[in-house]
């Protein structure tokens, strides 16, 4: 789960809403890092620069850049703490945890969850990892006169579509698919 996205730079467009509403764009792009504090000292200072704005005056996010095209699920004013703590998420886990937000809707702290407690690896397939599951389950190997009969691609199949698993398909440098597989149990 290691991601080359690490040199990328994350940034955000930040503009204060008086001045976008009053029809003047002194937003600027903002270096993102995983100290909440920083973010906020950059953001205070455009807020500070802007004669349209008060210090403590609302602002949002226009736009994302550095975010494995899925900043967008943060939304237009997330937490500075969710910011950080995403970046770096991205940089050690790239585009995998960017489809996790995606799919937890901007929940990060659900993204990292499922990150830390409920990854079960990496497949070719939802079959692959049927296939896996079910030799993990069974004492020895499965004999050759059952084998021919056990369909492990319906059994995939019935695990994504019963919700038993979660699949995240992704390419690898060499642009083949990886199938990230995630469980919906409970864990301990």
């Amino acid at each position: 789960m290691e991601s080359n996205e690490n040199a990328q730079s994350h940034q955000i467009y930040v503009a204060p809403l008086a001045a976008y509403s009053s029809g003047h764009d002194t937003g600027r792009w903002i270096e993102v890092t995983k100290c909440e504090e920083e973010l906020k000292e950059k953001i205070t200072e455009l807020l500070d620069d802007c004669p349209y704005s008060a210090i403590d005056g609302d602002w949002r996010i226009h736009d994302y850049q550095g975010f494995c095209d899925c900043g967008h699920s943060l939304g237009e004013h997330p937490s500075l703490k969710d910011l950080g703590e995403f970046v770096g998420l991205i940089e050690q886990h790239g585009k995998l945890v960017a489809e996790l937000l995606d799919y937890f809707c901007g929940d990060v702290e659900e993204a990292k969850r499922y990150l830390d407690e409920k990854y079960l690896g990496a497949f070719d397939s939802a079959a692959d990892y049927a296939e896996k599951d079910a030799q993990g389950k069974i004492q020895g190997e499965i004999p050759t006169v059952i084998a021919a009969y056990v369909n492990y691609e319906a059994m995939g199949r019935d695990l994504l579509l019963g919700g038993e698993i979660l699949a995240i398909e992704l390419l690898d440098a060499e642009e083949r698919k990886i199938v990230h597989i995630f469980t919906n149990r409970p864990t301990n």
